[in-house]
C-alpha cells in the first residue's frame, strides 16, 4: 500500500474513463482513525487561462512541447490503491503555489 506525502507527485488511476494522470498530493498522512485517504490536485495538458491554473517548473511531470498545469478546481480524494507510482516531488515554492490557488478557488 502506498503512503504518499504532500508535495509528491504521482501517477493516480483517477477512476474516471480508465484515464491515469499525474497529481499532486495536498493532504497530510491519515492519522490512527482517520480514514485512510489523500487529496490531490490533478495535473492537466489542455491549458485554458484559468486563474485557478498553476504553472510548475518540474521537468518530470511536463510533457514534451507542454508544460501542463495543475487545476486546482481539479480536487479529488483517492485511495492508496489509486496511487501507481511516484514520479517526483513539488519543489516548496510549486507546491505553495498550488495550495495558495486551492485556498482560492474554495474561498478559505
Amino acid at each position: 500500500m502506498h503512503r504518499p506525502n504532500a508535495g509528491e507527485v504521482w501517477l493516480v488511476d483517477t477512476g474516471y474513463k480508465g484515464k491515469t494522470r499525474p497529481a499532486v498530493v495536498i493532504s497530510r498522512k491519515p492519522g490512527p482513525g482517520d480514514r485512510v485517504i489523500y487529496t490531490i490536485v490533478i495535473h492537466t495538458t489542455r491549458v485554458t487561462g484559468s486563474q485557478y491554473e498553476v504553472a510548475h517548473t518540474n521537468q518530470l511531470v511536463k510533457s514534451p512541447g507542454n508544460t501542463g498545469v495543475f487545476n486546482a478546481q481539479g480536487i479529488m480524494s483517492v485511495a492508496p490503491g489509486d496511487f501507481i507510482k511516484k514520479i517526483s516531488s513539488l519543489n516548496q515554492t510549486d507546491f505553495d503555489n498550488v495550495i495558495s490557488s486551492v485556498r482560492r478557488w474554495l474561498d478559505l
